[in-house]
């Protein structure tokens, strides 16, 4: 049997950049070329985006304040930053020339299982995600979130992120996942 990481499948690399990388705006030039290094060389890339530093726990400390009652809207809340971080991304890298696509983990089918805030990634469509890179250059997602199995918001824990990037780097039997600190 042919081992899907040499096969004549375009050759995937997953890219994570996290919140020490994401520090605010000024910082998505860089990550776009870090992508567009990669697209050079001949890659698809997958990129996962952390939230912009410090932004989850701006977000935690506003759920706190808005009290405990709904875990749907605290993970909504929770992931926020993550999808805004991943659009800007998936603009910077257009903005370069790249032909970019943001995948919401909805769309990617990112399911994971366990409680709403520690969930683990179980399952994602890694044929939906690579006919989607197929016409594209790169795949921005955003990281730490998934969704439950009735579609309703999970969060990845802490280091959510990395989790993200290496889940779908297996999915997508990516040649490398690099997670860019």
């Amino acid at each position: 049997m042919r081992d899907p990481r040499t096969s004549t499948r375009q050759k995937v690399i997953v890219l994570k950049f996290g919140g020490s990388v994401l520090r605010s705006e000024r910082d998505l030039t860089a990550a776009a070329a870090e992508i567009y290094r990669w697209h050079r060389e001949g890659l698809k890339v997958v990129a996962v985006a952390s939230a912009y530093h410090g932004v989850t726990d701006r977000y935690a400390a506003e759920a706190r304040r808005w009290g405990d009652g709904c875990r749907v809207a605290r993970a909504a809340l929770l992931g926020a930053g993550e999808t805004r971080s991943a659009a800007h991304l998936a603009l910077a890298a257009g903005r370069c020339g790249l032909k970019s696509r943001l995948v919401p983990v909805a769309e990617a089918e990112l399911v994971a299982e366990g409680q709403w805030h520690e969930a683990r990634p179980v399952t994602a469509d890694g044929e939906r995600l690579r006919s989607i890179l197929a016409a594209n250059d790169v795949l921005v997602v955003p990281g730490f979130q998934a969704v439950g199995r009735h579609g309703a918001p999970r969060l990845l824990g802490r280091g959510g992120s990395d989790l993200t990037a290496l889940f779908l780097a297996e999915q997508l039997h990516a040649v490398r996942c690099r997670l860019v600190k």
